[in-house]
């Protein structure tokens, strides 16, 4: 029994139970009419079948290909967020792909319908910093908006960013050094703001920066794991592949929840840190009443608490769901980490029950060959969870369905300049 009270084999990974038996079927079929075939014919049929199965494989693998456009095009749009500069606007199409280049926070003279003579079309008044003071006019962000869709007629403007409110609370945090540096135009976006904070000194650090500090001290459950108190019951390995992509992304968790600010308190939740902790959370894995905003013990229960999201999503998804779901990928490893480890990530932020109970619906509700494969079939699991009012699911807002996809722009940005190092044989030894 798994640690959430699913039954599962002794020993085993469920991931693996619906093949196992599968395999031991066929073997038992083979069997028996091996009594009535001649070896001839044997050999040709199982042969035939062989072809066949690969032939199935090989179509989900290129229908596969094609099935992280909707992902990776909502990737597209934050990434250009995060290397917005202050001083521009970018719009996007309904799928929140950037359409044209980002466009400068400048006045324009123009004529204007039912005023005489040239219109000054303005975005506002800048500070000192060059930073607006309020997002930038209505009318101004309409007139730009008219010019970049006469240039991209074949795009449909749905909407537009702008970092004006990041940069006021960065400049505002208390923060003198990074003050400084936007004050004196050294940093002009939050990929910057971002490498700023990465880099500060901590306590601890070993000469590491944070991104390196999290992806060599970070540490998964590598093996099953039984819970005290409940006999029989076991939490979920995670896989090594898996754990490798987690490297990749934990970053883009804590740019997410936290922008790598230690001192930064969620003032509704009461949740604490570059992780944003929370206080029953926080006591769970340490047994401590107040968190630590140390960047050290918050990598500590890092680890464990993500571990435990991949485990209780795999749990409450139902065997059913996750069957299915795993008919549609390649092979098991992509279905781990390309379906499993978001909704993990999503977890995170909404809780592990309410994303997974959304994918146990929506198998419930779609036909399966009406489902896209991929990282896509996240997004219609999260897309089905915001507009669904049905239990659980009336917590998921709209800022659960970004979540997701801002936590890996934001470690692709990072991996750019910091990417993943290959833990020593002696880091891998201790992690097992």
């Amino acid at each position: 029994m798994s640690a959430y009270g699913v039954a599962t084999h002794e020993g085993e990974d469920t991931s693996s139970v619906g093949d196992n038996k599968a395999s031991h079927s066929n073997q038992v079929e083979y069997s028996k009419e091996n009594q009535e075939e001649s070896l001839e014919e044997l050999v040709r049929r199982i042969t035939k079948d062989s072809i066949e199965r690969d032939l199935q494989t090989l179509e989900r693998s290129e229908n596969f290909q094609g099935q992280q456009e909707h992902f990776e095009n909502e990737i597209a749009g934050y990434t250009a967020f995060i290397k917005l500069k202050k001083d521009e606007i970018r719009f996007l199409d309904f799928e929140g792909v950037p359409v044209g280049e980002p466009q400068k926070f400048q006045e324009y003279v123009d004529i204007k319908e039912g005023f005489a003579g040239k219109y000054l079309y303005t975005p506002g008044n800048t500070d000192e910093n060059g930073i607006l003071s309020d997002v930038p006019a209505k009318e101004w962000r309409q007139y730009v908006e008219q010019k970049v869709q006469n240039d991209f007629p074949e795009a449909e403007i749905a909407d537009d960013m702008n970092v004006i409110r990041l940069f006021q609370a960065a400049y505002k945090s208390g923060d003198e050094e990074l003050k400084k540096k936007i004050t004196t135009g050294e940093i002009t976006t939050q990929e910057q703001i971002l490498e700023h904070r990465v880099e500060k000194s901590f306590a601890g650090s070993d000469g590491l920066n944070r991104v390196e500090y999290l992806q060599k001290n970070v540490t998964f459950r590598s093996q099953l794991e039984e819970v005290a108190g409940v006999p029989g019951a076991e939490k979920r390995a995670v896989p090594p592949s898996v754990q490798k992509e987690l490297r990749t992304l934990l970053p883009g968790l804590l740019a997410q929840e936290s922008g790598f600010q230690e001192d930064i308190v969620n003032e509704r939740t009461q949740a604490k840190g570059s992780g944003q902790f929370m206080p029953e959370t926080w006591k769970r894995y340490t047994g401590e009443e107040e968190v630590s905003t140390d960047f050290t013990d918050q990598i500590e229960v890092l680890g464990p608490a993500i571990s435990d999201m991949y485990d209780r999503v795999l749990d409450i998804m139902g065997d059913e769901a996750v069957e299915n779901f795993r008919s549609l990928f390649p092979n098991e490893e992509t279905f781990l980490i390309d379906l499993v480890t978001p909704m993990a990530i999503g977890g995170y932020n909404t809780g592990p029950d309410r994303i997974a109970y959304a994918a146990k619906k929506y198998n419930e509700s779609i036909q399966l060959n009406d489902m896209p494969a991929g990282k896509d079939l996240f997004i219609a699991i999260a897309n089905y969870a915001e507009l669904s009012d049905e239990g659980l699911l009336s917590g998921y807002k709209h800022e659960s369905r970004e979540y997701v996809t801002r936590v890996y722009a934001a470690a692709q940005v990072l991996a750019e300049k910091y990417p993943l190092k290959e833990l020593t044989e002696d880091r891998r030894i201790a992690q097992h």
